[in-house]
C-alpha cells in the first residue's frame, strides 16, 4: 500500500476515518467479538504494516475478555507477502491441525 492510500485509496474503499467514524466502528470485528461463536485461528506476520500487529492483538484480546480466546501465532520476520517457507509449512500445518479438531468436533456434535 503506498503512503498515499491513508490518505486517499482507503477513504473511498473503505470509508473516511472522521466522517465515517460511526459506521467503521460498528462494522468492525472487534467490536463484535462477543458475537462470534466459530473457533478461530489468528496469524500474525509481526512485519506486516498494512495489518499492524497491534489490531491482531486487539482483536485476540476482545475475544479472550469475550471468552472465546483464539488460537494464535506470531511470525517473526513475515510482512504482508513476504513469507519465509518455514512459516508457510508451519501455518499449512496449524490450519490442518485446528480444521481436524473443529471439524471432528462439529461432526460429533451433528453439525
Amino acid at each position: 500500500m503506498s503512503e498515499d492510500a491513508p490518505r486517499y485509496s482507503l477513504p473511498q474503499l473503505v470509508g473516511d476515518i472522521k466522517a465515517d467514524a460511526d459506521m467503521l466502528r460498528e462494522a468492525s470485528p472487534v467490536n463484535h467479538a462477543a458475537a462470534i461463536r466459530a473457533p478461530l485461528l489468528l496469524a500474525f506476520g509481526r512485519e506486516d504494516h498494512r495489518v499492524p500487529l497491534v489490531r491482531g492483538e486487539r482483536m485476540r484480546k476482545a475475544l479472550i475478555d469475550a471468552g472465546r480466546p483464539p488460537q494464535w501465532v506470531v511470525y517473526d520476520g513475515v510482512g504482508q507477502g513476504g513469507w519465509r517457507t518455514e512459516a508457510q509449512v508451519d501455518f499449512a500445518e496449524r490450519i490442518e491441525q485446528f480444521l481436524r479438531q473443529h471439524l471432528r468436533r462439529a461432526a460429533e456434535r451433528g453439525g
